[in-house]
């Protein structure tokens, strides 16, 4: 995705989140849809950005979810042989360990609900809507 569709889409997230939708839902779907493009400096600056755009959207400490972002994207580099993150379950479950842990270290809460919210919307998402190619990148159906 170019730079300018993701940083619309992490402010679009972001301004949802707090009055409308609870304040961690959204950052897993980014997250995997970022990093269904591969793995690259491009990337990574991308989740760079997107983590700027919720903290300062949601009045966070500025850089954590910069830093949540981006490790979750190195981890991703790390083992993208032995994960087979074309698999709807497997980004799913990607964007669920987002939510978790951008919820327990931002705002000290542990939400199950909206952890599993997020899980179930990225496994639809990938699974009827988008379907990753076999380089790793997503197709829309």
């Amino acid at each position: 995705m170019k730079l300018r569709t993701i940083l619309l889409l992490s402010l679009l997230f972001s301004l949802l989140q707090g009055p409308f939708l609870p304040p961690v839902l959204l950052e897993g779907l980014l997250v995997v849809l970022i990093l269904s493009a591969g793995i690259s400096n491009k990337v990574i600056m991308q989740l760079f950005l997107s983590g700027l755009i919720f903290d300062l959207v949601q009045s966070t400490q500025l850089g954590i979810t910069s830093a949540i972002f981006v490790a979750i994207g190195l981890l991703v580099s790390l083992f993208r042989e032995a994960i087979p993150f074309q698999r709807p379950g497997f980004a799913a479950l990607l964007g669920f360990v987002v939510v978790v842990l951008r919820g327990k270290i931002l705002f000290s809460s542990l939400s199950g609900v909206e952890a599993l919210l997020s899980l179930i919307l990225v496994f639809l998402l990938l699974n009827y809507i988008l379907r990753p190619a076999r380089d790793n990148r997503l197709e829309i159906r």
